[in-house]
């Protein structure tokens, strides 16, 4: 007897196309997936077609489709079973999707979220919104109707009114980075305050003295603990802070050349400076060249990033920098989640990572004073 001959549909070649792909390394958790008008120029088949492969792989746990954003890879393996059954987890994040088709902090937060769930075949999926709050978000009914076995909220101020829906409906829910309130609900995070007095504390024994920090205001707790760490530098050197050196960004159109401009605008001097994100270090680095300064021989830089290797190709040298390890962030975010739904416990405890300090070359000594 001759076996059966399966002829797969063009959906179905599609389908096996796009998920080679995946398996291929060719897309990520947290990549945005081609168009259906692309993916159908590209392989000449129909949009109806690629639009039927994409909506069996939304289904099957790989993709997910997000209105007005496009379509988003939120597993690698998709929402298979396992002997616990199948769960689905959400990451409530703000909307920085706008800005481009890519966005690190998410795409890396995403990545390891997924490490953290994969041992238990779990799925993620991602839910964006605009403004400062979520609260229209977690109160809307299609977010109601989504299954819902926990959430993990981050790059946003996290304040208890914001997310009362989740909190009277018993979510098991995690923070990527500390709530308002510390006590809310369990958390993971950066030792902010540690890294930049550490960072502070190297330029202020090179001989700096006067050191500009360009900080954005992204997460309230974060950024007050970064300056909390600056502020601690100069205290362990017996140094008065010079309150003109602190230039906070609060809207995402104030770039780095806003902050230099700034800091000239106010009359101050600096040697040095630490810039806290990719804009406003990209920015600064643009101000100082059009102000006729290089780096490090008139300003020292240190950056703060939780992406730098995504701008790699704007830098001319190896930065000074500390960097924030977004995906361990994702995968403590993810075990701890876990540890709550199979449990039915918090967790013992919230999380602090240490972020990792590289020397680079962009800081120069500054000659010693003559008496």
């Amino acid at each position: 007897c001759m076996g059966a001959i399966s002829i797969k549909t063009k959906s179905d070649q599609v389908r096996t196309l796009l998920l080679s792909r995946l398996r291929d390394g060719g897309y990520g958790v947290g990549d945005r997936v081609e168009s259906d008008n692309v993916l159908s120029q590209e392989l000449g088949i129909s949009k109806n077609t690629v639009r039927e492969a994409i909506s069996t792989l939304v289904a099957e746990g790989y993709f997910e489709r997000i209105q007005g954003k496009g379509t988003f890879v939120v597993s690698t393996r998709g929402s298979g079973s396992s002997e616990q059954g199948t769960k689905i987890f959400h990451l409530v994040c703000r909307d920085t999707y706008k800005g481009g088709e890519h966005d690190p902090f998410i795409n890396e937060l995403m990545g390891g979220i997924h490490s953290g769930l994969a041992e238990w075949g779990w799925s993620l999926c991602l839910d964006l919104f605009e403004g400062e709050s979520p609260l229209e978000l977690l109160s809307s009914e299609e977010f109601g109707r989504k299954p819902n076995s926990g959430v993990i909220l981050a790059g946003f101020t996290i304040r208890e009114e914001d997310i009362r829906p989740l909190l009277d409906e018993g979510v098991p829910v995690v923070a990527v980075g500390r709530p308002e309130d510390g006590r809310l609900i369990p958390f993971v995070d950066m030792d902010h305050a540690g890294a930049v007095r550490s960072a502070v504390g190297h330029l202020l024994k090179r001989g700096h003295r006067q050191i500009a920090l360009l900080e954005r205001n992204l997460h309230g707790p974060s950024h007050r603990e970064r300056v909390a760490g600056y502020r601690k530098a100069y205290q362990d050197a017996g140094l008065d802070v010079d309150e003109d050196l602190i230039v906070v960004a609060e809207t995402a159109e104030q770039k780095g050349e806003y902050a230099i401009r700034e800091l000239g605008r106010r009359g101050v001097e600096f040697s040095a400076l630490l810039a806290y994100g990719n804009n406003l270090l990209m920015g600064a680095v643009r101000q100082l060249a059009a102000e006729g300064k290089e780096v490090p021989g008139d300003v020292s830089v240190v950056a703060y990033s939780s992406s730098l290797r995504w701008i790699a190709d704007f830098l001319d040298r190896d930065y000074a920098r500390i960097e924030d390890d977004v995906h361990g962030l994702g995968r403590k975010a993810g075990e701890m989640v876990c540890h709550i739904v199979n449990q039915g416990a918090p967790v013992n405890g919230n999380c602090i990572l240490k972020p990792h300090f590289t020397f680079g070359n962009t800081i120069q000594a500054m000659p010693a004073r003559r008496h």
